[in-house]
């Protein structure tokens, strides 16, 4: 997007009924930055910046999707900086990149991914020092694997 916003993006975007919502904006730099939480819950993320520089690493939103974040870190979510409550993450499968199993799941889910190379493509984990691809791959077969 370039230029300055004319119009609050919010007229574009819908939070789920019943959300909270969170928002950030910083005009200057040509920045906006909202969220979606339903009981707590990261339901929907939209981060808009004039240069990408403005923009949060991918690795650090994906985990927050669909994950609770408690109020204290609500603030960092605007920030896309993770936050490290594991309760409210799950286990960590990737320990090079802070990676979740849940974050792995969720990942795997939406975007469709079938290997290790794609995982690693869109969360880093699996990319430094590999002692989480066995644990990667059984994800990949687990979500794979019809229900019974």
């Amino acid at each position: 997007m370039t230029g300055t916003f004319r119009r609050s993006p919010r007229l574009f975007w819908a939070a789920p009924e019943g959300a909270d919502r969170i928002e950030a904006a910083d005009p200057k730099r040509g920045i906006f930055r909202v969220a979606a939480l339903l009981d707590g819950v990261v339901e929907a993320a939209l981060f808009l910046a004039r240069d990408p520089a403005g923009l949060p690493p991918e690795a650090a939103l994906t985990p927050m999707l669909g994950a609770p974040v408690a109020d204290p870190a609500r603030r960092g979510l605007l920030a896309g900086k993770r936050y490290d409550k594991v309760a409210a993450e799950g286990p960590r499968v990737c320990a090079c990149f802070g990676v979740t199993r849940d974050a792995v799941r969720h990942a795997v889910v939406t975007r469709r991914l079938r290997t290790c190379a794609d995982i690693g493509v869109v969360l880093g984990a699996g990319t430094n020092c590999g002692s989480c691809v066995p644990e990667l791959e059984e994800i990949l077969r687990d979500v794979r694997a019809p229900a019974e």
